[in-house]
Order: structure tokens, then C-alpha cells, then sequence
């Protein structure tokens, strides 16, 4: 009897530190998401292989950050609008896709930059499109539908 509870104690002991780990990232990550996010709602950690990512709401943007395992923000990813995109990428996908109809728009911060990543329908077909913020286009992938 007293090996079942001792079984019981340790595996309880185990899955909750598991839980709470996924839950709330590392402390570094922590930390830093404290200083960089003020005012951020609705946040929760996961881990994903070696990263801590934390999903939040801010300014009433659906934000994602992501944390290497020393704590150290490598990305950030971000719903926005359309008219929030930068001239210079309003105008070269409107040169692209002069009729196209934005499905799905994000913006992602990371170690090559800012990039917009776009899911839009153009013409009956479905593109996948990646802008860097001076306008290139840096990926165009069709989407089969």
C-alpha cells in the first residue's frame, strides 16, 4: 500500500511539473515577455520542442512570441488588417493582385526580418504569398483548393 501511494505522489508530482511547465515557459522567457509585452491579455505558454511560445492577445492583435530555451526572443508573429500594411507592400501586392481578396494576413518578426504573410484568392485560384517589408516579393506558392 505504501508503494502505491509513494507511485501515486511521485507520478503526480511528475505531471504536474510538466503541466506547469508547458504552461509557463521558462523563467528567462518569462521575464523578457514581461519587459517587451506590457499589457498583454489572455496569455499562455506552451512548449514546442525546444522553444517556449506564448500566445496573447495585444492592442487587439492576436500575437504569438517565441523563446529559445536560454530565453531569448527569436520571433513574433501577429495578426493585423490589411490597411495596416506598409505603403510599400500595399502597393506591390496591389500591383500583383490588383482584384485579389486577402484571406489570411500576418506578420512575423524574426531573424530574417519583417515579413508579410498572406493567404489570398486571385482570379478563382488560391495564392500563398510572402512580402518582405520593402515590397519584394520573397515567396508566391499556389495553393491547390
Amino acid at each position: 500500500m505504501k508503494r502505491i501511494i509513494l507511485s501515486m505522489a511521485v507520478m503526480l508530482t511528475l505531471g504536474t511539473t510538466a503541466v506547469f511547465a508547458g504552461s509557463e515557459g521558462n523563467k528567462k522567457a518569462q521575464q523578457v515577455f514581461q519587459e517587451e509585452f506590457k499589457g498583454a491579455e489572455q496569455v499562455k505558454w506552451t512548449e514546442v520542442n525546444e522553444f517556449s511560445k506564448v500566445n496573447f492577445v495585444l492592442a487587439g492583435h492576436r500575437t504569438e512570441a517565441w523563446f529559445s530555451a536560454d530565453g531569448e526572443l527569436v520571433g513574433i508573429v501577429r495578426d493585423i488588417f490589411y490597411n495596416q500594411l506598409p505603403f510599400v507592400v500595399l502597393r506591390s501586392l496591389d500591383k500583383k493582385f490588383p482584384d485579389a481578396t486577402v484571406i489570411d494576413l500576418r506578420e512575423t518578426t524574426g531573424q530574417k526580418g519583417t515579413r508579410y504573410n498572406l493567404t489570398m484568392e486571385n482570379a478563382g485560384k488560391k495564392y500563398k504569398v510572402s512580402v518582405a517589408a520593402d515590397g519584394d516579393i520573397v515567396e508566391l506558392k499556389r495553393v491547390k483548393k
